[in-house]
């Protein structure tokens, strides 16, 4: 007869990861019942032997189908409901034998006097899975909250615990074809839809892959009151949907979770940072596009409000950025950089556009969020790609607090042309990639180097070769006889120093690609 019927074989082996157990003051008092397990396949509902909470359940429990055919099975699990089901039937590990409904269990949190008599106004929350029966193998499916269920606790309980199941299908007739799908007994009852993100695996892998895109928010605001407290809003408004989607309840911890770690419980995070300085605030955030987005749309909402005049926030839907995430890499999901300078004040410092000064690599990361902060378009910020880099960013913070020694009377004196030059990067571009130019804008950012100190001793100071260009095809330097290289072929263009310099003479800084003729004319 089992040779005529082709049984297979569904082994339930246990349930991992499950949501914490009943332990607060409030969920003691809902005297919850057991964890118990419910299955059904073909119409056929099993239920399996209740066990009190904890972290890892031991299922054991065998299921025979038969004729064989392809199947769906449904795996749920009821961790909170307030009763047991009505049946003698259970199958697998059993719970405490005998199973006596009227005796008081320790530890269980529940009181059977109660159990019998629930709450109708709190609903049962539970979790559940689906898999197709064949083929044969071994392998976990994740147990999500069914769809479209109230819970009184946190809709993505177990989805934030990463609960699965681990099971396995033994079919002894595998070298024949499963039957078709559509040939499936027509009495099989609706299963309960389950809530899966993507497309479902059996083998379930939470990753993001090189196919998710992102949306990307910025807000930055001056720091007076009402301001500064619209920054603060929606730095507390990511921080409360980590707690959520992290299942943590302290920011501290939070502040402990990298984009790895934090990605393993939960792929919507969001990743960016929060700049803080002494006069502005600067917020850029990044959210998934695809599911599971339920920060998208607490993101949108805020940025929907209306700010005071002095915040400006940036976002468009129609913009999506690809994989991976520009801010993946920060040591914490959503990092908090503060430094104690201004940003528009720092970017006029001398020093920042020397090679040979130490601050000289924060010349693109200071450029970049100086334009973001002067900026009234996303659009020009995406096209530009002003959004600075990650090694950019630990760049400034490495450097933050020797930055105010920067900041005295004798550094700050530098040409008004930098406010100027990086408000016309964009109209200059185009004119300044087809011949080599003073200012030499290198990919699509401007470039600027301020003037070294003439040599007062002699009448005519030599050429002064002041280094080279990032991509390492232009050479920068002063010289002192402008008119005579134009003369030569070369464009050249003076600027003045301001009139409160030693020596108010007209210098003059010129590029060139070609290093033999400069060596020439030197």
């Amino acid at each position: 007869m089992i040779r005529q019927n082709k049984p297979i074989f569904i082994k339930l082996i246990k349930v991992e990861n499950m949501p914490s157990s009943p332990t607060s003051f409030t969920e003691l008092t809902n005297l919850y019942a057991p964890v118990y397990f419910k299955c059904i396949c073909n119409g056929e509902t099993n239920y399996i032997a209740p066990q009190m909470h904890q972290t890892n359940h031991s299922l054991n429990a065998v299921i025979i189908k038969m004729p064989r055919m392809q199947l769906d099975l449904t795996f749920e699990v009821h961790d909170r409901d307030k009763i047991l089901p009505e049946t003698q039937y259970y199958i697998g590990n059993s719970f405490i034998e005998p199973f006596v409904p009227v005796a008081k269990r320790k530890g269980l949190f529940l009181d059977t006097d109660e159990i019998i008599k629930p709450n109708p106004a709190i609903p049962n929350p539970y979790g559940g899975c689906n898999f197709k029966v064949l083929p044969e193998r071994r392998s976990r499916a994740p147990v999500l909250p069914i769809i479209n269920h109230k819970s009184p606790i946190q809709a993505g309980n177990f989805h934030a615990s990463l609960t699965d199941l681990s099971f396995m299908t033994y079919d002894p007739y595998s070298s024949l074809p499963p039957l078709p799908e559509d040939q499936i007994n027509l009495n099989q009852k609706p299963v309960t839809p389950i809530r899966t993100p993507g497309k479902k695996k059996d083998l379930f892998e939470q990753s993001e892959t090189n196919e998710t895109e992102y949306y990307r928010w910025i807000l930055v605001s001056k720091r007076d009151n009402q301001s500064e407290n619209f920054a603060k809003m929606l730095h507390c408004l990511i921080n409360e949907h980590h707690k959520l989607v992290l299942n943590e309840s302290s920011e501290s911890v939070i502040q402990t979770f990298t984009y790895t770690t934090s990605t393993k419980r939960n792929l919507d995070v969001i990743t960016g940072f929060h700049l803080i300085g002494p006069n502005e605030h600067m917020i850029i955030a990044e959210s998934r596009v695809q599911t599971p987005n339920q920060s998208f749309s607490k993101l949108l909402q805020f940025f929907q409000t209306r700010p005071p005049l002095s915040v400006k926030m940036f976002y468009n839907k129609a913009n999506k950025f690809p994989s991976p995430r520009e801010y993946a890499c920060l040591s914490t999901i959503f990092q908090t950089i503060e430094i104690p300078v201004n940003i528009l004040e720092f970017v006029k410092v001398e020093a920042l556009y020397f090679h040979s000064s130490v601050i000289h690599v924060l010349y693109d990361v200071v450029q970049k969020l100086t334009a973001i902060l002067q900026s009234q378009d996303f659009e020009y910020i995406n096209a530009n790609d002003l959004y600075p880099s990650v090694s950019q960013l630990n760049q400034l913070i490495s450097q933050a607090q020797s930055l105010p020694s920067f900041m005295t009377k004798k550094a700050k004196t530098v040409t008004n042309q930098v406010p100027k030059i990086i408000q016309k990067s964009s109209a200059r571009s185009q004119s300044a990639m087809t011949k080599p130019h003073l200012n030499a804008f290198l990919e699509n950012r401007p470039r600027f180097v301020s003037f070294a100190k003439p040599v007062i001793n002699n009448a005519r100071p030599p050429n002064k070769r002041i280094g080279v260009s990032h991509n390492g095809e232009e050479e920068l330097w002063l010289v002192d006889d402008p008119e005579t290289l134009k003369e030569e072929g070369w464009e050249i263009e003076i600027i003045k120093r301001p009139a409160s310099t030693r020596v108010n003479r007209a210098k003059t800084q010129i590029s060139r690609k070609n290093n033999k003729i400069l060596q020439k004319t030197i």
